[in-house]
């Protein structure tokens, strides 16, 4: 067998995710020359060539959704920060600080200080660095929630005090405690319900949390595959070459 029939059966096999390297492997003016060894490398270095150039693309036009918290736009980049660290890209995408934050969207000062900054580029290998970012931003939102839930408790009382005043003045004595008993049973039900929507987001958050874990832990597991799969094909191209070694010596003989 050939190694044009070699590198076509090859070809047969591969999924979807290899189509852009495979048609940037096949411009190559020596691809018709290639051995299967050789198809097989240029196809896994153009493969990660393409991903370094999507991550890099990713990081430079990186953008806050609409309503998005902020825990979860850094937790966004944490994930672009570990694939980035996964393919080597050195410092940010292979560019200076200053130049990166001329390129970068003005969504990032949202998100990130000064200071987070210096420390990201700093500690770019550390993942540490952006642990202790998405600590502080986990606690400068349950702060702001904390605050909000006050603020409306607060105004619902003042209301309902308001409101019990005002019925003082033209109702007789027992219609306005009537009233008051009223008040207090709708505040203590919007208390109610503030918290019962509180601990169901506490649950939500947790919920998303062990998925993140999940997906985490799938994917080493899939990078461990790909690995394995790669020695793999790596044996069978060896047991190939060498059966072709074996059946020229045996036709010499």
């Amino acid at each position: 067998m050939s190694d044009a029939e070699k590198i076509s059966k090859f070809v047969d096999a591969l999924s979807s995710e290899w189509n852009e390297a495979l048609i940037e492997v096949k411009k190559d003016s020596s691809f018709p020359r290639f051995t299967l060894n050789e198809f097989v490398n240029k196809l896994q270095e153009h493969k990660t060539e393409i991903k370094k150039k999507n991550l890099t693309f990713e990081f430079v036009n990186f953008k806050i959704k609409d309503d998005e918290l902020e825990i979860d736009v850094i937790r966004r980049f944490r994930r672009l920060m570990q694939e980035i660290r996964d393919y080597r890209i050195p410092r940010a995408c292979e560019v200076n600080k200053e130049k990166l934050m001329e390129s970068l969207s003005s969504d990032w000062n949202k998100v990130f200080k000064e200071s987070d900054w210096d420390k990201v580029f700093k500690e770019l290998e550390d993942t540490q660095a952006l642990t202790d970012i998405e600590a502080k931003a986990w606690k400068r939102w349950s702060i702001q929630q904390e605050k909000e839930k006050n603020e409306v408790q607060n105004g619902e009382v003042k209301e309902s005090n308001a409101s019990t005043n005002k019925t003082s003045c033209s109702e007789p004595v027992c219609s306005n405690c009537e009233k008051s008993r009223s008040d207090n049973v709708k505040l203590l039900r919007n208390v109610e319900s503030l918290t019962l929507e509180n601990k169901n987001f506490i649950k939500l958050e947790n919920d998303l949390k062990n998925k993140i874990k999940i997906l985490e832990n799938e994917k080493s597991v899939l990078n461990k595959n790909d690995f394995e799969k790669q020695n793999i094909i790596n044996s069978h191209i060896e047991k190939i070459t060498q059966l072709e070694q074996d059946a020229e010596i045996a036709k010499k003989n």
